[in-house]
């Protein structure tokens, strides 16, 4: 059988570009979405964000270390000696003024890490490393030895997110 997936990684709150990928992929003839986190800010995307996510067939998906901001600072793990921790604050204020709460719960139920079997291919699906979706271990220039950590006996591809490059 032939798979076509959009891969669909670090919106960062922009539902425009989103509609536009989104748009591609219909076109590209693409049958399911993988989503690897990332998804909202520091762009205003909220609940049109999401409603363009709702009517995909999403079947993986997981928790980048941006959306663990969104989570820390609904937590009240941010002060205010900080200004990023300030500027983050805000941010996720003026995210939930225009998300729906369900939302939150979603968001807080995604994984770290998610596994797939598609025509005896295993894959691997993470945001960064399988277990740390944060920090610059999977930069282009790093040694391999931090791509290894992507791998085990049990996966043949992983997909990752995270890097923008």
């Amino acid at each position: 059988m032939n798979h076509k997936i959009a891969i669909l990684s670090d919106v960062h709150g922009n539902a425009t570009a989103l509609e536009a990928v989104i748009a591609d992929a219909k076109n590209q003839g693409a049958s399911e979405y993988w989503l690897l986190g990332d998804i909202f800010l520091p762009g205003p995307g909220a609940n049109d964000l999401v409603a363009l996510l709702k009517d995909l067939p999403i079947t993986a998906s997981v928790r980048g270390n941006w959306d663990d901001r969104v989570l820390e600072a609904l937590d009240g793990q941010y002060g205010l000696e900080d200004p990023q921790e300030v500027q983050l604050l805000r941010m996720t204020q003026f995210l939930m003024e225009r998300m729906d709460p369900a939302t939150i719960v979603w968001l807080r139920s995604l994984p770290l890490l998610e596994k797939k079997e598609i025509d005896g291919l295993r894959f691997s699906i993470s945001h960064n490393l399988p277990d740390k979706n944060y920090g610059g271990d999977l930069l282009v220039e790093n040694d391999t030895e931090k791509f290894d950590q992507l791998l085990d006996a049990e996966t043949d591809v992983a997909v990752y997110g995270h890097v923008h490059k």
